[in-house]
């Protein structure tokens, strides 16, 4: 005896059986590929966070310790690494404006952010 719920009387699954299963399985895999979008834009917008944290901490750090004691003999390349964060900062005296380019690297980023910022001499 066949389940007349499920088979019509050709023997055949019912089309209305057929729309709810591709739509149950259109429900799953949407969902899935939702969660999964939404899960690898807070990874980067963490990742973003980092970033601009680790850039925050090096610029003030340069901006009370290096350049305030900066003499014309000294070595104009400083490394900062803890962590966090592995930072190389170039420092070039110009005529009116001290120059210092920011590399910033996290410990999950692959490539370093490079910034570049004025300081009045």
């Amino acid at each position: 005896m066949k389940n007349g719920l499920i088979w019509n009387e050709q023997g055949f699954l019912h089309p209305f059986l057929l729309f709810l299963t591709a739509f149950f399985l259109l429900l799953l895999t949407s969902g899935s590929l939702l969660l999964q979008t939404k899960v690898q834009s807070t990874d980067l917008l963490f990742e973003q966070y980092k970033l601009e944290q680790a850039a925050s901490i090096t610029f003030k750090t340069v901006e009370k310790h290096y350049l305030p004691n900066l003499n014309a003999d000294d070595d104009k390349t400083f490394k900062i690494h803890n962590k966090a964060l592995e930072a190389n900062i170039t420092i070039t005296e110009e005529e009116q404006h001290i120059l210092v380019r920011y590399e910033i690297k996290t410990d999950e980023n692959l490539e370093s952010i490079i910034y570049y910022k004025k300081y009045p001499s």
